[in-house]
């Protein structure tokens, strides 16, 4: 049963991250326009999920199973925006509250299109892809795995203009990898992440 109602929550997140990157595609059709407006420097805190599974080939049978472990990360970010568009190059760095990982390292590009809803908000839509470094332990192993991993995704969320030059960012995180590490005939499988975040971004005017 359990089996099945995370097969079926992954199909979900599929789904949900295809509909964000489909959007995401037909708004590109507007302008690209210049990213000339705002220079953008900020900081993030958030909480999420990430997905994974055990099999163990020492045994017979091959026991499998799903886990969950949920992460805090805290990341900074830097890029550039305009009307309509948004560029973010980020790092950020996860501790699970378990202690399972030593750590959890993502490098990520971010492409936003941003609806201006009102002069006090926007509401962002994108995609993302990066590189993700990972060192973690299983309980009842006396040794650490190190894995790394590309991976791509969706993000959604609203901006909201705290000053003219500060933003207040609440937003949501969908990223699928794919990446295995197989050490004395146990494979630890990463299937994505999901997670909920919030960002103080200050903007400057740039020449």
């Amino acid at each position: 049963m359990n089996f099945k109602i995370g097969k079926i929550m992954k199909n979900i997140k599929k789904v949900v991250l295809a509909s964000l990157l489909l959007i995401t595609s037909l708004s590109a059709y507007d302008k690209f326009g210049d990213l000339t407006e705002y220079s953008l420097v900020g900081i993030e805190m958030g909480y999420g999920q990430v997905s994974s599974e055990i099999t163990d080939a020492s045994v017979s049978p091959i026991k499998y199973k799903e886990t969950d472990k949920s992460l805090l990360h805290l990341g900074v970010k830097l890029g550039a925006e305009n009307q309509h568009y948004r560029v973010l190059l980020s790092g950020r760095y996860a501790k699970d509250t378990g202690s399972t990982f030593d750590y959890l390292m993502n490098y990520e590009i971010e492409i936003d299109y941003l609806f201006n809803v009102s002069s006090y908000a926007n509401i962002f839509l994108g995609a993302h892809t990066g590189i993700s470094y990972m060192k973690f332990n299983i309980k009842g192993e006396p040794f650490s795995r190190t894995t790394s991993s590309g991976y791509y995704g969706g993000n959604f969320g609203v901006n909201f203009h705290a000053t003219r030059t500060m933003d207040i960012e609440l937003g949501t995180r969908i990223s699928l990898m794919d990446v295995s590490n197989i050490k004395n005939n146990v494979k630890y499988k990463f299937n994505d992440t999901v997670s909920g975040y919030c960002s103080i971004i200050f903007k400057y005017q740039m020449d």
